[in-house]
């Protein structure tokens, strides 16, 4: 399986546009006596309105399942322009539980799992599709938070169990 979400954060781009604009805007209104302090303002706008665009709409996030030696493994691999790397992998056996991510969820599972990281795979901010798998690690829990459709997640859902079946006989 390999899942990709796509990039459809308007809010996101509105952000990071009027960012971008205001900062020239300003660069150009530079003159005078303010001269300094309306450059250094917007250039500090102009480059927080590119992060914010390389962040979100030049990153693409993708989520996989491959067959390792005989066993289902879960990658993310992410893309920045044209670079990739995967910049996580879990044996999907030591999936414990996939839910959807909430505001409280980061709370609750530091509650019941303990000692857990988060980590945060996806692009699109202001999306509500959020889901958090939990892996078991040495010692610990991960978080991995990221942007499924239902199929994916039913996916990921079934195949997880399918593993822990696998691997309890």
């Amino acid at each position: 399986m390999n899942y990709s979400p796509k990039h459809n954060d308007t809010p996101m781009r509105v952000i990071y546009g009027a960012l971008i604009t205001v900062g020239l805007i300003m660069y150009m209104l530079g003159g005078g006596n303010l001269e300094l302090v309306f450059t250094s303002v917007a250039l500090v706008l102009i480059g927080t309105g590119l992060y914010l665009f390389i962040k979100h709409d030049l990153t693409t996030f993708t989520y996989i399942v491959m067959e390792n030696e005989g066993r289902l493994d879960f990658y993310v691999d992410r893309v920045v322009g044209k670079r990739g790397s995967y910049v996580c992998y879990y044996p999907l056996c030591d999936l414990v539980i996939i839910e959807k991510y909430e505001k409280g969820t980061r709370k609750r599972l530091n509650k019941e799992y303990g000692k857990t990281f988060v980590y945060k795979y996806f692009h699109n901010r202001f999306n509500k599709e959020k889901y958090v798998l939990v892996f078991k690690n040495q010692g610990y829990h991960d978080a991995v938070v990221c942007q499924l459709d239902t199929k994916a997640f039913e996916y990921l859902k079934s195949a997880s169990e399918a593993e822990k079946n696998k691997y309890e006989e």
